[in-house]
């Protein structure tokens, strides 16, 4: 199912996961219609006498078969329509929510963004003291693997932005580095 509706829809997960919903109800649906379809004929074409004519047993037993296939009908139905109003219930009661998120999250890029250009870290409040060097001979090497660690960690940023824009080159999307205030 998710596979046909992103041939027709942008939305595919909408109705894969009506689907998944679906799947037990569909699955009895199905099954019981192929019981319907088969039957008879089955019954039919395998007396052990030769005969083709459909006896008694076989049409009560149809009639109690056709019942259950309504009952299915019917609750296939009724969860297709359930599961779509649920869908649109979600879609009304979180787009608001959705809206406030992403307001709240331009508010914080605005203020990181702020923060980054007027709030200048160089007033000698902020500044470390490190004019007596490491006291003890066992932070000497963690400074060395706090360099090595900022470093990869550069390196990787690197190649994610480098990954993020050949993934845009194929998309057609803009895609903002690791450094960019949203990203932050």
């Amino acid at each position: 199912m998710g596979v046909i509706s992103s041939i027709f829809t942008n939305n595919s997960k909408k109705w894969r996961d009506l689907g998944k919903a679906l799947e037990v109800p569909a699955t009895i649906f199905f099954w019981l219609l192929a019981v319907e379809i088969s039957f008879l004929p089955t019954m039919k074409n395998h007396h052990l006498d030769g005969s083709k004519d459909t006896r008694p047993w076989e049409l009560a037993t149809n009639k109690v078969i056709v019942s259950l296939f309504v009952g299915a009908i019917l609750n296939f139905i009724e969860k297709i329509i359930i599961q779509l109003i649920a869908i649109s219930f979600h879609l009304r009661t979180y787009a608001d929510r959705i809206e406030v998120n992403k307001f709240q999250i331009q508010s914080l890029v605005k203020l990181y963004v702020y923060s980054k250009e007027k709030i200048a870290m160089e007033d000698s409040e902020f500044e470390l003291n490190n004019q007596t060097g490491p006291s003890s001979g066992t932070r000497t090497p963690m400074a060395y693997v706090e360099k090595a660690q900022k470093k990869t960690r550069h390196v990787f940023n690197k190649v994610g932005d480098v990954a993020g824009k050949v993934a845009g080159d194929f998309t057609g999307k803009t895609v903002v580095g690791s450094t960019h205030p949203h990203q932050v």
